[in-house]
């Protein structure tokens, strides 16, 4: 079975961006290219500068398991529900012990391991999003209403391709994506930043 590998780039900090614009495109994923000649794995690179609209693209066209990068698309559409029903982000939701899974990865089961609390949405969002908290992640979809409202709120925001069709609980059930051609993603970047500004 080959290993796949996958490493998604969001660069928007200056000075890494000027480095990168310093050293061109062509040279940055010439030297991208030639040290992941010889590995044995499938990598993707995907480098999106959204302040000053560098872009870069590796092996975009290959399938990639989307690992916990679809945590963020969860935030974005919680937090836009938040603002939407005029709920603060400190409102706390009741968690119970059974919500706490314990035999998968989660901060938030080990720091309160008897459940059974309250606990606001940002502590809940920024576990899930900052340490992949995958019962924190179930939580927030289960507010939302699921996967099916999340890729609908991402597709609104002019995204088209399919994000998932299903999240993992325990185990991965093959989600895969296609990191997106940075060449046409001006939608997202602007949308993005119209989600991130309000």
């Amino acid at each position: 079975m080959k290993k796949h590998l996958v490493v998604i780039v969001f660069c928007a900090l200056f000075a890494s961006a000027s480095a990168f614009a310093a050293k061109g495109t062509d040279s940055l994923k010439s030297s991208i290219e030639k040290y992941l000649k010889d590995k044995k794995a499938k990598v993707g690179v995907a480098i999106l500068g959204i302040e000053d609209n560098f872009k870069l693209n590796v092996n975009e066209k290959h399938h990639y398991p989307m690992q916990s990068t679809y945590k963020f698309h969860l935030a974005l559409a919680v937090l836009v529900k938040l603002d939407k029903e005029n709920i603060s982000v400190d409102k706390k939701l009741f968690v119970k012990k059974s919500d706490l899974l314990p035999d998968t990865w989660s901060p938030l089961r080990d720091k309160y391991p008897n459940g059974n609390l309250e606990l606001s949405f940002s502590e809940i969002i920024k576990s899930t999003v900052s340490h992949s908290d995958n019962n924190g992640c179930d939580i927030l979809f289960r507010f939302v209403g699921g996967t099916n409202k999340v890729h609908n709120f991402i597709s609104k925001l002019g995204v088209k391709n399919n994000f998932y069709q299903s999240y993992r609980r325990r185990n991965a059930q093959g989600m895969e994506c296609t990191i997106y051609k940075l060449d046409n993603s001006r939608r997202y970047r602007s949308a993005l930043k119209e989600v991130l500004q309000k």
